[in-house]
């Protein structure tokens, strides 16, 4: 039984997987270490599926290497810290201190929502109302049903940002780069 089966049984790999530079592998093993297991299972599951996104675009397993130490520094986030994923909006997931912590890009904020990723990835996400109620994912999928399908390195972009004024509604919204939005946002926090 792979480690993350709830989830690859309720998620479904919107793209087609990328194989991960075994340099990379290597590079967070132990890194991902809890309290209940050393984190390689976070490895296997890079292996297996690699970074894409899931269920449309709802959620996203990330490449930690493309936040770099001066975007976790704008939000906040321990230069440490490891973004691995990211809802359709954009907001992220990140493993710090062994536990996973959520980042609401509008507001800067984070929150500590798991102590380990096996956790967090079989119990909080695939429950549907837990997703909704925490990450916004009754918004997120009417703006999938809308503009559809979110893309590897693209995310809904709000507009205007809720800093600047704007709502979590579908109506303002469209798609866009991730990583862009991303800096945008880091500058308003």
């Amino acid at each position: 039984m792979h480690p993350f089966e709830k989830f690859l049984e309720n998620f479904t790999a919107s793209e087609n997987s990328q194989s991960i530079d075994d340099s990379l592998v290597q590079k967070y093993e132990g890194v991902f270490a809890s309290r209940v297991g050393d984190g390689s299972e976070v490895l296997d599951l890079w292996s297996k599926v690699g970074f894409v996104p899931f269920n449309d675009g709802l959620f996203h397993l990330l490449n930690p290497e493309l936040f770099d130490s001066n975007l976790k520094q704008s939000f906040g986030i321990a230069k440490d810290a490891v973004v691995f994923a990211s809802t359709a909006l954009g907001d992220c997931f990140f493993w710090h201190n062994k536990h996973v912590r959520f980042l609401d890009i509008q507001t800067g904020k984070t929150e500590i929502i798991a102590t380990n990723i096996p956790m967090f990835l079989n119990q909080d996400i695939v429950e549907k109302e837990y997703y909704d109620y925490k990450f916004f994912g009754d918004v997120q999928r009417q703006g999938i049903q809308k503009l559809g399908k979110i893309k590897q390195g693209e995310c809904l972009i709000l507009e205007p940002v809720i800093p600047l004024g704007g709502e979590r509604i579908v109506e303002n919204m469209s798609k866009g780069e991730r990583m862009p939005y991303l800096q945008i946002l880091s500058e308003l926090s």
